[in-house]
């Protein structure tokens, strides 16, 4: 009787401690962008305009991966405005490689 509790109290700590660990898999709508760590300035935005507004790029505020690089904004709300459809801002964007 003693061996069956002490077997479920093992098992049932097993289980508690197997589940907390977390898994290194990828979301699969998440992609995976090198990016060169001896690059001075790897996580800089390309652009030093924001695309939708024309303002000065904001550093505090979200930027976004498109085409691969980054591209910075002024404000909340505009990365949006732009994910909708980047294509109307890719003239401002112009010479930047996207």
């Amino acid at each position: 009787m003693k061996a069956i509790a002490l077997l479920t109290m093992v098992l049932m700590f097993a289980g508690i401690s197997l589940s907390q660990t977390k898994d290194n898999i990828t979301d699969l709508n998440e992609k995976v962008i090198p990016i060169n760590t001896l690059e001075r300035n790897a996580l800089k935005p390309i652009n030093e305009n924001c695309p939708v507004e024309n303002l000065k790029v904001n550093e505090d505020v979200t930027f976004v991966i498109f085409n691969n690089v980054l591209i910075g904004f002024c404000c909340e709300g505009c990365d949006e405005v732009f994910l909708k459809n980047p294509k109307n801002f890719k003239d401002k964007l112009k010479g930047k490689d996207v």
